[in-house]
C-alpha cells in the first residue's frame, strides 16, 4: 500500500511539473506570438532621402466627375528637392513645396493646387496615388532618372 501511495505522489508530482512546463511554453509561446505578429505598416513607409532626385512618369491615370484620362503625364518629370520643394515639366502640376508624413505626401503648387497622396516606393519605381483639392483622382507612376 505504501508502495501504491509513493507511486501515486510520485505520478502527481510529476504531472505538476509537466502542467507547469507547458504553462510556462504557452506563455512564451503567446508572448512570442504578439510581439512578432503586429503590423507591417511600417515596411511601407519609404525614407525620405529615397524620393529625392528627379522622376520620369512611365504610367498615369487621371479621373474626375466621370471622365478620365490615360497617360496624360507620361514623359514629364518630377524632380524632388532635399529642402522640400519639387518642381515638374507639367504646368498642370508646376512647382511647390511637399511634406512627407510617414507613407502620405502632401505638396502645394502656387497659391491654390494642392495635392495629397500615399507614397510607394519600390526600388526605383514611385507611385503616387491621390486627389487634388480640386477633385482630380490620380495614379502616377514614375521612374528614376537621377539621385541628387
Amino acid at each position: 500500500m505504501a508502495i501504491l501511495h509513493n507511486l501515486i505522489i510520485f505520478t502527481m508530482d510529476k504531472k505538476k511539473n509537466l502542467f507547469g512546463l507547458t504553462a510556462i511554453l504557452m506563455v512564451a509561446m503567446i508572448s512570442l506570438c504578439l510581439t512578432s505578429c503586429g503590423s507591417d505598416d511600417d515596411d511601407d513607409v519609404p525614407e525620405t532621402s529615397s524620393l529625392i532626385g528627379t522622376w520620369k512618369c512611365v504610367d498615369s491615370y487621371d479621373e474626375w466627375d466621370g471622365g478620365h484620362v490615360d497617360d496624360y503625364m507620361v514623359g514629364y518629370f518630377l524632380v524632388v528637392n532635399a529642402d522640400n520643394t519639387f518642381t515638374s515639366t507639367s504646368s498642370s502640376i508646376g512647382s511647390g513645396t511637399y511634406t512627407i508624413s510617414g507613407n502620405k505626401m502632401t505638396a502645394k503648387a502656387g497659391t491654390s493646387k494642392t495635392f495629397t497622396a500615399t507614397i510607394s516606393l519600390k526600388g526605383n519605381t514611385l507611385v503616387l496615388n491621390g486627389n487634388t483639392n480640386d477633385g482630380i483622382k490620380f495614379k502616377y507612376t514614375f521612374e528614376k532618372v537621377t539621385s541628387k
